[in-house]
């Protein structure tokens, strides 16, 4: 059976060879971005900040439209996920559209602007930077990330009987190969990106934006299966 497991893996790590080859790219690429531009590149409304968001309205219409193929309801309920994940990373608009945060909210929210994942309720620190008992969105992203993209696909290999059960739900399931990718950016992100030195140059910004680009290529080869390209 383990042979098997990494039998398949290589065969993916072959297949998907240009995607993992893209996601590593982008990596070194949005980690090295803010060294460079000092920071600049990774603030509010910034750079890296604007693609995340256009990423995650990008995955959100891949699975509408897979949606719209296989009628499976999982489907609609990631493209809702990942939509309502783009409204939140530019706060609806606000800054676009020039509005102001209502009163009410604006003293429950962190930064005092108009979305959920900023609410005292759902982070891990206060104003002060003490640590909380709140919800922590970024933890469930990660969670999400890890448990979708690794552990899934991992027990889909390792248990033949399971991706039929999962297939019943209509959960596509993610490539490993593109998966571990996930794992690779934490073991860089920890070797080179978690110093003091670091932490004006907001690298979190770039880590969730890699994450989001690796979900992105993860989608993409869901649309193209389906599309038998």
């Amino acid at each position: 059976m383990k042979f098997n497991v990494l039998k398949e893996l290589l065969l993916e790590l072959r297949r998907n060879k240009y995607y993992i080859i893209s996601g590593l790219v982008i990596m070194i690429f949005s980690f090295l971005l803010p060294v460079i531009t000092e920071g600049r590149s990774n603030l509010e409304d910034g750079f890296i900040e604007t693609m995340t968001a256009f990423f995650l309205l990008i995955i959100s219409v891949f699975y509408l439209i897979l949606f719209i193929r296989k009628r499976h309801i999982v489907n609609i309920l990631f493209f809702l996920l990942f939509l309502f994940a783009c409204g939140e990373e530019i706060s609806w608009g606000q800054r676009i559209l020039k509005f102001d945060t209502p009163s009410s909210l604006k003293s429950e929210n962190l930064q005092g602007e108009f979305n959920i994942h900023n609410l005292k309720l759902f982070n891990a620190v206060n104003e002060e930077g003490h640590p909380t008992k709140g919800l922590n969105f970024n933890l469930l992203f990660v969670l999400f990330c890890l448990g979708y993209g690794i552990v899934l696909p991992f027990l889909v290999l390792l248990f033949g009987g399971l991706s039929k059960f999962v297939t019943l739900l209509g959960v596509d399931v993610p490539p490993l190969s593109i998966g571990s990718l996930f794992v690779v950016k934490s073991i860089i992100s920890q070797l080179f990106f978690s110093g003091p030195i670091y932490t004006n140059l907001r690298i979190g910004e770039s880590s969730e934006f890699i994450s989001v680009f690796i979900l992105f290529l993860i989608t993409l080869t869901f649309v193209k299966e389906r599309k038998n390209i």
